[in-house]
């Protein structure tokens, strides 16, 4: 069962802000937030004992988000967020038009997962995640994208991205390309770079 929440009427007086808490729960249940209001700054739902959180959509505005045991998706859209994906096998979702430059996405580390989000040094971290899905990049910049060694699900930008494979020959990572269509006057003009490898027989 997955339970779904719109935060979209659950706004602060002005000049406040808005601290969403995530509690208890089954252990078989999920639960979605479909959207957020401006002022929500905070989801904290490390103490959620259900299966999973998903945020489908929400407000750009910067938010620290938390979560514990559960496969969690979340949506990224600032470059400020905090976000902690706990444990599980987690995916992170960013959504966000690039005009300054690419993203820089390790999934390798055990802190801080993106250190380079529009062309900049991000100092907000972003750790816990296993999996990254970037096709809602808009612009035209990629990004850099290093697997976690215990494999990774990685959906690239429609842009020219550098993918790095985990370095366990004995798990498997899951490429997703997405690339631009093809214009008849420059073929094949979006590729990507993949590497560490071993090409089958």
């Amino acid at each position: 069962t997955s339970h779904k929440l719109d935060l979209a009427g659950v706004t602060a007086t002005t000049g406040s802000k808005t601290t969403v808490n995530i509690t208890d729960g089954v252990s078989t249940d999920g639960i979605e937030i479909t959207t957020t209001a401006s002022t929500v700054n905070v989801i904290d739902a490390s103490t959620y004992l259900g299966n999973g959180v998903t945020i489908t959509d929400r407000s750009s505005s910067a938010t620290t988000i938390t979560t514990n045991t559960g496969a969690d998706t979340i949506k990224m859209e600032n470059a400020a967020d905090v976000i902690d994906a706990g444990s599980g096998t987690d995916t992170l979702k960013v959504s966000k038009t690039l005009i300054l430059g690419g993203l820089s996405v390790d999934l390798s580390s055990t802190g801080d997962q993106i250190t380079t989000f529009n062309g900049a040094s991000n100092a907000a971290v972003q750790k816990g995640f296993e999996n990254v899905d970037l096709s809602g990049i808009e612009g035209t910049f990629g990004a850099a994208i290093t697997a976690k060694a215990t494999g990774s699900t990685i959906t690239g930008t429609k842009n020219a991205d550098t993918i790095t494979l985990g370095t366990s020959a004995s798990v498997k990572d899951d490429i997703v390309v997405k690339g631009a269509l093809e214009t008849s006057a420059g073929l094949n003009d979006v590729e990507d770079i993949v590497t560490n490898f071993t090409v089958g027989a």
